[in-house]
């Protein structure tokens, strides 16, 4: 009785120990024939990857922040520096079009500010990081898709696996990332479920892409909520579950803050806090990295910056602090007289950066003369 009631419940899919036992072993000796301290699934960030071990396999993971720290920055480039190490990545990009992704990446690579970019302030040297930036990722196994109902995300994803699958067996490929930027955007196909239940069906139908596709699924998810709700502004996990119970699904979550996006007098400048809030592998706490605000950009602390990206950064930073908040002590006509200044400073560093390309480009056109 006792043996036909075991049978029953292996049959309905219940596993015995021993079975299990074989399969966790299988896989311990398959970590083993690795390289010793290779990651398999890497984020491209050195202290991060050595800290927790890189993304977990056939996972989802989430990336959550407040708006303005930089989910969706943080989020692409781990994807690049994926890409850059030769795996595969597939990037569903909801909140920007393919073509506005690329050009973010591109001014990352090429270390060039959006805003000189915007006013054309362009010198011969910017084009020529450009031109090489544009090279390098037009080599690197990107591929960046805008659907943004579930079933289309899905579909796309399932195609871009069996690619991959491919050319892991020819030997091509090793490792790959699937990074979905912009959870809140993801649509249901049918009006069936709304508000939370429709998060809690998007949240399941990902999970199960991480798993079926046994690589790593990164989803950003920005909290718009926590905007007034709260003094203290750096995320929880328990911020997640508005949005259908993602943290629970999750392996791992990484709560994104930066103090400097709402304090621009604060100390903690160019630096950027990832907590750890939750990792069923291992490390909880917080990981430290660099941000460099005029470009967006997040960096390991063993990356070397240039003493010309120092001095443009304090320049974007003191151009920001002149327009991003008057100084409570100034009221009514005072006030008013402090942001005439700031114009007057703001137009005649435009004039003189203007006087300055003006001249280095009649200076080459005489050289071409000569």
């Amino acid at each position: 009785m006792g043996k036909e009631l075991l049978d029953r419940a292996i049959s309905a899919g219940a596993k015995p120990s021993s079975m299990l036992a074989k399969d966790c072993f299988d896989q311990i000796e398959k970590i083993y024939e690795r390289d010793q301290g290779e990651i398999p699934h890497p984020s491209g960030f050195k202290l991060f990857d050595r800290t927790i071990g890189g993304f977990p396999e056939a996972a989802l993971s989430v990336l959550a922040g407040p708006p303005s720290v930089g989910v969706s920055q943080l989020a692409s480039q781990m994807a690049w520096r994926v890409a850059q190490a030769g795996h595969q990545v597939l990037v569903f990009s909801l909140d920007d079009s393919p073509e506005i992704w690329i050009m973010q990446q591109l001014l990352k690579v090429a270390r060039v500010d959006w805003y000189r970019l915007r006013l054309g302030y362009l010198n011969d040297e910017d084009w020529s990081r450009l031109a090489i930036a544009a090279k390098n990722l037009s080599e690197r196994p990107i591929y960046v898709a805008e659907q943004k109902s579930i079933g289309a995300l899905i579909e796309v994803a399932n195609v871009w696996r069996e690619d991959w699958k491919g050319k892991v067996a020819s030997g091509k490929r090793n490792s790959g990332l699937i990074v979905v930027d912009g959870f809140s955007r993801i649509k249901q196909d049918s009006d069936k479920y709304e508000g939370k239940r429709s998060y809690t069906k998007i949240s399941e139908s990902l999970a199960t892409l991480a798993a079926h596709s046994e690589l790593p699924v990164l989803v950003t998810c920005t909290l718009r909520q926590l905007s007034g709700k709260r003094e203290d502004i750096q995320a929880r996990l328990s911020d997640l579950r508005e949005y259908g119970g993602l943290d629970q699904l999750a392996d791992l979550v990484l709560l994104l803050y930066r103090d400097e996006s709402y304090d621009s007098y604060t100390e903690e400048q160019w630096l950027a806090k990832i907590v750890v809030a939750r990792n069923r592998t291992g490390f909880t706490g917080h990981i430290m990295l660099g941000y460099q605000e005029h470009l967006q950009r997040f960096y390991d602390f063993s990356e070397t910056l240039s003493s010309q990206e120092i001095e443009e950064g304090k320049e974007a930073r003191e151009r920001n602090m002149r327009f991003s908040s008057i100084p409570k002590s100034l009221t009514g006509f005072a006030a008013m007289r402090y942001l005439f200044k700031q114009w007057l400073w703001w137009t005649g560093s435009s004039l003189r950066r203007h006087i300055s390309l003006q001249r280095r480009k009649n200076a080459k056109t005489l050289r071409k003369k000569c």
